[in-house]
Parts: C-alpha cells; structure tokens; sequence
C-alpha cells in the first residue's frame, strides 16, 4: 500500500486542499441554484406577485358575478320583484310618460368591472 512518506509534496498539497475545495465548489453550485431557476427564490417572488395579482382580479369578478345573480334572482318568475320588472321594461324598451324624467345612474348599472369595484 501507499504510506504518507512515499507521495511527492505536489500530491500532498492536492490530498489536503481536495476536501476545502470540493466543499467551496459545491457551496458555489447550491449557492447559484438557490436563486436562479425555475425554483428560486427569485421566480418564487414572481410568482407571488402574479398570485396577488390574479387573486384582486378574482375577487373583482367574483363582485360582478354576485351583482349579477342577484339582478337575475329579482327578475325570476317565482319571485319577480315589480319594480325591478318596470325599470328593465322601461330601461330596454326606452319608455317614458311624457311629464317622466330618465336619469341612468352608471352606479345602478355598471358596465364594467372597474366600475363595479366602485359601486360596491
């Protein structure tokens, strides 16, 4: 076998360097993949911000829809809401008495969903 004495002073220096060495490498390597990639903290902050993002615009949407259903649910026919029945009728139909005024409040109406975020 190969005793201590026998290997040149090259081949020592390398023995003890090739553990720091390999272990600075390998902390190099993780170090770098920590941050980049599909799976680095930096995509996870993309990420996050894109969430919060699609979470606002759920929640606008899911006003909207709410808005919606509950304008459908008055004009139902098991439990249709007459006011509600004229004011569509007069609404689409544009139909006014002659001594009427008609002033469309976009608050009541909303046409988008910006605007529905301010009525509510």
């Amino acid at each position: 076998m190969y005793n201590a004495d026998d290997l040149s002073p090259s081949a020592k220096t390398i023995k003890k360097i090739w553990g720091p060495l390999t272990a600075i490498f390998l902390s190099i390597y993780f170090g770098y993949h920590i941050f980049q990639g599909d799976r680095g903290i930096i995509s996870w902050f993309q990420l996050s911000k894109k969430v919060k993002i699609d979470e606002e615009h759920l929640a606008i949407l899911t006003t909207e829809k709410e808005i919606l259903e509950q304008r459908v649910k008055l004009l139902r026919p098991d439990s249709i809401d007459l006011d509600m029945l004229d004011e569509q009728a007069r609404r689409l139909l544009n139909y006014t008495q002659k001594d009427e005024v008609t002033i469309p409040d976009p608050d009541v109406f909303p046409k988008t969903a910006k605007q529905v975020s301010k009525a509510f």
